[in-house]
């Protein structure tokens, strides 16, 4: 099946891109400049901050999967200041949401962050002052307004909430936690995995999942 991916040029989004070919299905990697596409899916060139072009972007499309989270200056530190805006997440879901609707598509898989909403209660002390404190805040508040976007649609949608990414580690499918402490790590092939069999399954209720953990 063909699966449009945002965020195609980001650390999830190049596995989502990998795993889709490898299960013999089409991705249509979606990017804001041409050279960051992932050959050899389909390229297409589009900014999900407004709504212009978003339906010609998806078109032919089953289903979505979004890799869009803010970006920092610092990639490394996600402590380091916003280089996006702080409402990244729920201004862009909100116009991939519009343009699905037009386009007839009702399946979307997101990447959100454990600590999110009614999550953060299984966050450990230091893990929640981190996000309270700091300026993590942000992006847990534009999570949170996404998944709010998500619920208040009338897609069959997942908000994905791993603990800490990683590079390291396989595709196997991410396990449910309860806790969400400071070494908790999440490989970014198995987020790929999860959103992937999401979009590709036959679930039919909306949905957002628990915390996983590697």
């Amino acid at each position: 099946m063909q699966i449009a991916v945002f965020g195609a040029s980001g650390g999830c989004g190049r596995r989502v891109v990998e795993l889709a070919l490898r299960d013999g299905h089409t991705p249509i990697a979606i990017t804001r400049r041409p050279r960051e596409s992932t050959p050899p899916a389909i390229p297409r060139t589009c900014s999900p901050y407004t709504a212009d072009g978003l339906a010609a972007a998806i078109d032919g499309a089953e289903a979505v999967i979004s890799c869009i989270g803010i970006r920092r200056r610092n990639p490394l530190n996600p402590r380091s200041p916003l280089a996006s805006p702080p409402d990244t997440a729920a201004v862009c879901t909100a116009n991939i949401l519009h343009a699905m609707q037009h386009s007839g598509i009702n399946r979307i898989a997101c990447i959100s962050a454990a600590g999110v909403a009614e999550s953060r209660s299984a966050c450990t002390t230091p893990i929640r002052a981190l996000i309270e404190r700091t300026n993590l805040r942000p992006a847990y508040d534009d999570l949170e307004q996404m998944e709010q976007a998500l619920a208040a649609s009338d897609t069959t949608w997942l908000a994905l909430r791993p603990t800490t990414l990683i590079s390291l580690g396989s595709a196997k499918p991410p396990r449910p936690t309860t806790r969400y402490a400071l070494f908790s790590i999440t490989p970014r092939r198995a987020v790929a995995r999860a959103l992937l069999d999401f979009a590709t399954g036959n679930a039919r209720a909306h949905t957002t999942n628990a915390m996983v953990a590697g």
